[in-house]
């Protein structure tokens, strides 16, 4: 079946649960109908822009716990009538929205993973994010939104994922994101945020990935950041930093990348877990320690020479 015929679905028995369409080949508008499904929990639908579901004018009375839209036509915007999905626990919606996110949406209180990923939406983060107290990941990235992180952010303290990379946001990061004490992926790349990185980052002890690059932030990097001894991966490349990169001596780092021309070399720290090296460098550099080898390693044919 390659179009989707309403009459087919509405056969569906009523005691559906989940329906998973994410590799279908459907085209043509999907029936709304179907979230009037009453105990409908699971949907994923995947498709390309030939496949339609309008979001604007469902009529929101199922019990949904997961919706998954892909590469779908949602209708552009992204309705205020989303925040009746009050038992909504995973949201992921990558369909070409655009406009705002609707401050409604600060209504489904049992969400934990809300991912907007990959759309062309605009505007400020809004506020009312801070009233999803269960989240644990917010993906906002590859979108157009501009403006600072707002600070109430930082209330989402089950928060474990904060993606907003790829976006025009800008301003310091804020100091009220010191706590979120679970986060263990932290990415602001590709962005315009300025001034320096603040010390609480070193604080955030369970981080695992930590990727800054491509913004405007400058000054020296705080030396809590060697507190982050679960650090696998360090992005700070494309920014304005000075001096040294403190690292602990018992560093995990697998993935590292940064423009060793601001910075006096890497310190005499074994590396015995990096696997990908990323190094930006207008002077020479001959050799870096990257293992535990009583000999330097030369530098591999893979780092960037700029």
């Amino acid at each position: 079946m390659t179009s989707a015929n309403p009459r087919f679905f509405m056969n569906l028995s009523s005691s559906l649960t989940t329906l998973d369409l994410q590799e279908s080949l459907l085209r043509g508008n999907f029936p709304n109908s179907i979230f009037r499904f009453p105990n409908l929990k699971t949907f994923y639908l995947g498709g390309k822009e030939n496949l339609t579901v309008d979001l604007r004018t469902s009529n929101w009375s199922s019990p949904l716990e997961n919706l998954h839209l892909r590469g779908v036509d949602c209708g552009r915007r992204l309705p205020e009538s989303i925040g009746d999905l009050k038992s909504l626990q995973n949201l992921s919606l990558s369909c070409n929205l655009e406009g705002s996110i609707p401050t409604s949406i600060g209504n489904l209180s049992q969400l934990t993973s809300l991912d907007l990923y990959s759309n062309n939406l605009s505007g400020q983060i809004p506020s009312s994010l801070a009233n999803l107290t269960q989240l644990t990941t917010l993906g906002l990235s590859e979108n157009q939104f501009s403006g600072p992180i707002p600070a109430s952010i930082g209330n989402l303290s089950q928060l474990t994922s904060l993606y907003v990379y790829s976006n025009n946001l800008s301003g310091q990061i804020p100091s009220s994101l010191a706590n979120l004490t679970q986060l263990t992926d932290f990415d602001l790349s590709n962005n315009q945020f300025s001034g320096p990185i603040p010390a609480f980052l070193g604080n955030l002890s369970q981080l695992t990935w930590l990727r800054l690059s491509s913004n405007n932030l400058s000054g020296q990097i705080p030396s809590s950041l060697a507190n982050l001894t679960q650090l696998y991966f360090l992005d700070l490349s494309h920014n304005q930093f000075s001096g040294p990169i403190p690292f602990h001596a018992r560093c995990r780092l697998g993935g590292l990348s940064t423009d060793l021309r601001r910075h006096s070399g890497l310190p005499d720290v074994n590396f015995p877990f990096l696997y990908w090296l990323n190094l930006y460098c207008s002077l020479y550099c001959d050799c870096i320690k990257v293992s535990p080898a009583k000999q330097p390693v030369p530098l591999p044919g893979s780092v960037h020479m700029s």
